[in-house]
């Protein structure tokens, strides 16, 4: 017995573009997240302010790179999601081409 999947080309396509809008969001939030700096001095006089605040700008930075990584996975979903729908509304129109050829309605 074969299994029969259904697929909402609308569905895919809403699944895509949700994915842009959270790659949107991530692109926002990687900016944020390399602009949080410790000001200097803002650690006083510890003998520890330096290391601290080089570590914290890595963080930073890590977090930026991080979500730019977040990003590009959401363009690569949106854009496979788009290709899968495309692909789909082509096999449906070379069947319905052969169909109509098989019937003598081309």
């Amino acid at each position: 017995m074969s299994a029969m999947v259904e697929l909402s080309l609308e569905g895919l396509l809403e699944g895509a573009d949700a994915q842009l809008e959270l790659s949107e969001q991530a692109s926002r939030m990687s900016g944020e997240a390399g602009r949080i700096l410790l000001p200097s001095g803002a650690l006083g006089k510890l003998p520890e302010s330096d290391e601290i605040r080089s570590v914290s700008e890595q963080r930073a930075a890590g977090a930026a790179d991080a979500l730019d990584a977040v990003r590009e996975c959401m363009d690569i979903l949106a854009s496979a999601l788009k290709d899968t729908v495309e692909d789909f509304s082509n096999v449906e129109a070379l069947v319905a081409e052969a169909f109509d050829r098989m019937r003598g309605d081309s």
